[in-house]
């Protein structure tokens, strides 16, 4: 029948097993799990979920190519869903491609595009198709990201227009930016920092150090 979705292989299927905190690995699904002292289908289910363990580990299958098989909500996620950085524009054909460039977490990006978070990686996120069904005037999940909150970096007094920017101009995560800003005498990148606004703590100021 032409036109059906593959199916998963079963848990009778000769595939072999890793066991990711230790590295082992086995030639089938059967001998992990007598290794593991677990039923063959209960190591089947979680087997390639996320957060997933059992006697102690997680586990994964194990491809053809001899790779381990991403999670499921890795497979979502490298789906080819385009994603938009919301801050400088730049487009993505996956949450997973546009974590491998900014360092973002993957995850972190998805959740943000859905509205469940306001950042990942001290960046804005949305899908492409939300932006275009929009005509382009915002996100159309989720919060407005707030107003940036600019940095100095006061080795040489430059003012940045966030901390993800600065973090971006440094090359270091936009959170070590703000421990700098927040905790005084504390350095990153070989100076200290502070908020252009004077205050400490992202409590004090309307603006967010987010974006």
């Amino acid at each position: 029948m032409t036109g059906t979705k593959p199916k998963r292989p079963g848990p009778f299927c000769p595939r072999r097993v890793a066991r990711i905190d230790t590295g082992e690995e086995f030639p089938s699904l059967r001998e992990a799990a007598e290794a593991a002292g677990v039923g063959v289908i209960e190591l089947h289910e979680v087997c390639g979920f996320a957060g997933k363990s059992l006697a102690g580990s997680q586990w994964r299958y194990i491809g053809d190519d001899g790779e381990v098989e991403p999670t499921r909500d890795e497979r979502l996620l490298d789906c080819g869903r385009p994603v938009v950085c919301l801050d400088d524009g730049r487009t993505w054909l996956s949450a997973k491609a546009a974590a491998r460039e900014t360092g973002a977490d993957k995850s972190g990006i998805g959740k943000a595009c859905k509205g469940k978070q306001a950042t990942s990686g001290g960046l804005s996120w949305a899908f492409l198709e939300d932006i275009e069904r929009l005509g382009g005037r915002g996100r159309a999940r989720g919060p407005k990201p707030p107003p940036s909150r600019p940095v100095i970096r006061e080795a040489d007094d430059e003012l940045f227009p966030s901390i993800a920017a600065a973090g971006r101009a440094v090359g270091v995560t936009p959170g070590a930016v703000r421990r700098a800003c927040r905790k005084p005498g504390a350095t990153c990148a070989g100076s200290t920092w502070r908020y252009a606004d004077g205050l400490q703590g992202a409590g004090r100021s309307p603006c967010s150090d987010e974006s």
